[in-house]
């Protein structure tokens, strides 16, 4: 049961001005289609269920009427051209929710899926360059250590629609076996699977909780949205739960999955609820780079 004091009483709600297109955008987007795809870790089947008792400004969207969902997770690294050389390269976790009804965005008409994509960090790295498209590939981008996968945290780092508001996204691992992996070291050293193996490793014996999580908008000065770089300061506005992501043990990674996951499917943010719209410069190119194709169920998705 959620604590509803935990909510800051003044969530700003979303207004078209908070949003600008920059001179451009309109070029930018041209330079996306060719980036190449993320190689995957781990390919989890699971479930997400919402929480009782939210309170009116975290129930929105997908997130308005408590229930279960069935998801796909790809645990992930940003591919080699869009990171930084400085480190080892950044982890992403998208989500894939499928059963999910209500108004949908434009190009998503008739699908039953929200996409949510999320990065190992809080925080972009800002570029030495100008423009956009710098700051597009430098998503995300920094040195970071080789630790377990499964146990870090997620963040969207941009901002999305939150029905009437408009919130940033986390998803924080909560389950004792996982929390015992947070900042644990991996040898990844000639070891071009390494991560997939320890993701393997961990799914044949363990199963995995996550808590999804969401940070409102309550001062739009310190929590702009076209600012990629900002980001939104926990102690004006905590991440708070709104659902938890719960995964049995399984092979965690195939090839038959993934010539499914990988290969016809794409986690496209723009795949999903009008109450969940991204927001910003960087969202609204990243809807001109995808082309995607949605499942209706997880029947035929292979072990």
């Amino acid at each position: 049961m959620f604590n509803p004091d935990l909510v800051s009483p003044f969530p700003v709600r979303y207004e078209a001005r908070f949003e600008h297109a920059e001179a451009s955008e309109a070029s930018t987007e041209y330079g996306l289609a060719d980036a190449p795809p993320a190689p995957s870790h781990g390919l989890l089947r699971g479930e997400l269920r919402v929480l009782t008792g939210l309170p009116p400004a975290l129930a929105q969207g997908m997130f308005t009427t408590p229930m279960a969902y069935p998801v796909v997770m790809r645990l992930s690294s940003i591919p080699g051209d869009l990171a930084d050389a400085s480190g080892p390269t950044p982890r992403c976790m998208a989500i894939k929710v499928l059963g999910v009804e209500g108004a949908r965005l434009p190009g998503s008409e008739g699908q039953v899926t929200q996409n949510f994509v999320l990065i190992n960090s809080p925080r972009r790295a800002v570029p030495p360059r100008k423009g956009l498209m710098a700051t597009l590939k430098s998503m995300g981008s920094g040195s970071h250590p080789d630790t377990h996968i499964v146990g870090e945290t997620f963040y969207s780092q941009v901002p999305m629609l939150h029905g009437t508001y408009m919130a940033k996204l986390s998803v924080v691992p909560i389950s004792p076996g996982m929390l015992l992996l947070e900042n644990a070291r991996l040898d990844l050293h000639d070891k071009p699977h390494g991560l997939r193996d320890a993701v393997l490793d961990f799914f044949s014996s363990h199963s995995a909780e996550w808590e999804v999580r969401v940070q409102l908008c309550t001062d739009i000065d310190t929590m702009p949205i076209e600012d990629a770089s900002a980001v939104w300061p926990e102690e004006v506005s905590a991440y708070l739960p709104v659902a938890r992501i719960t995964v049995p043990p399984q092979a965690a990674w195939s090839e038959a999955r993934a010539a499914v996951v990988d290969d016809s499917w794409s986690f496209n943010p723009w795949q999903g609820l009008a109450a969940h719209r991204p927001l910003g410069a960087i969202m609204r190119l990243r809807k001109a780079a995808q082309v995607t194709q949605e499942p209706k169920s997880l029947d035929d998705l292979p072990d």
